[in-house]
């Protein structure tokens, strides 16, 4: 089949086209697509913009901040396609109303996701409505576009996928969940407005003060910002003010957002009174190289109590303010900076004490903290355009021209070459997702519950978002929003059970 530039035109504006995602390659992704000439877009995301993402992402102005991603990216681009039909979605796209039937509708969908379990949604939903995905990453510098077809190539699970090392801003600010992610917050968004350059504006600035009236807000602006320490403050004194900011009344402020709390756990705020005694030892710098060290707690593979990382907290605060003044201001996290790593570790820590997350090692705190990775606007920039690039072949029906392209961040090989493309990958015939595959999971069916197994197989090592159960014994169970309350009833009376003892005969027996 030969196309030549009308018929190509003309099939661009003839496709409808579903972007996930209006982050770093999101925006980038729709700004590239309108300047070639699609014109039926429809854009999906839940989230809001946030003071971090103006430095990579255009579409967004500071006066945008605390507004929808899609919705302001969708009126950004208008101004210079007016005629473009664009809607912007602000929601999660495992909504309901984002099922098969909405992906049917779909000349191709194009990925612009950073959360993993997002991504391999999406893909399950494109191989049932026989809908075209392109892929995308990036790392820092490292990115991928690749090409999932069905019955022509593999689809998105068809090899195993690392853990992703960004992180979407309103997942660490307002809702944590994973260790990483506090990490994240103590070392990028805390450290950074506590001991980096004061007028440069952080997400936390606006954590606790979104809420606030016009007046309010101006108020703040106006006075010295509340992070910075008062001259003649007394450094414990600063230290446990900052302390009650943080770990208490900002959680408190996030306990108000009551939508947050409808699906998670809220979080709990700490006071630092009830804490005990809480020491801070000698600020010596002769004496101890890290605040840690001076309170005693020199294994760096045990994990500290609350109060021994609130006593940390404290301490490092104090140690960067008495001993390190100097650098106050202009200081960057060096993981090689045990005081640093102090600081970070603690708060952390006591981050993941107020979402209920598993608190770690400073050893452990230490290696994740040093091995984050930032998105690179230019990364965002070239990805996007490869993957307009591969959505026209798919379009006009160049399947076999279709390639999955790696950006390096140095050319390499023979030619030098910066992007890589290859032939796609055909399906894995051991894929339990395009494939038939068969999947054997070893377990004491008298032991593990059902609630267990659909959260820790079915839903975590899976990723089946909501799952349906049947065995020929008779036994089933689904979710959804659409199961009456008889039902819903019945299911949740199995969740506790043994899965040797569910009905049908069991599990295992």
């Amino acid at each position: 089949m030969v196309f030549g530039k009308a018929d190509i035109d003309a099939k661009i504006k003839g496709s409808k086209v579903l972007c996930v995602g209006a982050g770093g390659i999101g925006c980038e992704l729709l700004k590239t697509l309108v300047l070639t000439g699609f014109e039926d877009i429809e854009l999906i995301d839940m989230d809001t913009i946030e003071t971090s993402n103006l430095n990579r992402q255009f579409l967004f102005r500071r006066h945008h901040v605390g507004m929808s991603k899609s919705q302001v990216a969708v009126d950004s681009v208008k101004k210079f396609r007016p005629n473009a039909k664009i809607v912007a979605h602000h929601h999660n796209i495992k909504d309901p109303q984002f099922g098969l039937e909405f992906f049917k509708r779909f000349s191709v969908v194009l990925n612009g996701l950073d959360n993993l379990a997002a991504r391999k949604h999406v893909n399950r939903l494109c191989l049932a409505a026989d809908v075209p995905l392109v892929e995308s990453g990036t790392r820092g510098y490292l990115g991928q576009v690749t090409v999932h077809i069905k019955g022509h190539s593999e689809c998105f699970e068809c090899t195993a996928k690392p853990t992703p090392k960004t992180f979407p801003v309103c997942t660490i600010r307002n809702h944590p969940d994973q260790p990483i992610h506090c990490v994240v917050w103590a070392k990028d968004m805390l450290f950074a407005r506590l001991f980096g350059k004061p007028d440069e504006t952080t997400d936390l600035d606006t954590e606790a003060s979104e809420e606030k009236t016009a007046e309010e807000a101006e108020a703040e602006a106006e006075a010295a910002s509340f992070f910075l320490r008062g001259e003649g403050e007394p450094t414990l004194d600063y230290a446990k003010r900052i302390f009650r900011r943080l770990f208490h009344a900002d959680v408190e402020s996030l306990l108000r957002m009551e939508d947050l709390w409808t699906s998670r756990a809220p979080p709990t705020p700490l006071d630092l009174d009830s804490l005990g005694a809480l020491p801070t030892g000698p600020v010596d710098p002769s004496a101890f190289k890290s605040a840690s060290a001076s309170l005693g707690l020199k294994d760096t593979h045990k994990t500290w109590t609350t109060a021994e990382s609130a006593a940390v907290f404290l301490q490092s605060v104090c140690y960067f303010h008495e001993t390190r003044a100097s650098e106050v201001g202009e200081a960057l996290f060096d993981k090689e900076d045990n005081l640093a790593v102090d600081f970070v570790a603690a708060a952390s820590n006591l981050r993941g004490t107020n979402f209920g997350i598993r608190t770690d090692t400073w050893f452990n705190i230490k290696g994740m903290a040093g091995n984050i990775i930032h998105a690179i606007a230019t990364t965002n920039a070239i990805i996007s355009g490869l993957i307009v690039i591969e959505a026209v072949k798919v379009l006009t029906g160049r399947i076999s021209a279709t390639r999955d392209t790696f950006c390096n961040e140095f050319p390499s090989g023979r030619q030098m070459k910066l992007l890589v493309p290859c032939q796609c990958n055909p399906a894995n015939p051991k894929c339990y997702v395009c494939a038939k595959a068969r999947i054997v999971v070893e377990a004491d069916t008298t032991k593990m519950t059902l609630g267990v197994f659909l959260e820790k197989v079915v839903k975590k090592a899976m990723g089946v978002h909501l799952p349906t159960l049947i065995t020929d014994g008779g036994f089933d169970y689904e979710e959804g929003e659409d199961i009456d309350e008889e039902d819903l009833a019945k299911y949740n009376a199995m969740l506790p059970l043994p899965l040797a003892s569910l009905p049908g005969g069991g599990w295992g027996t």
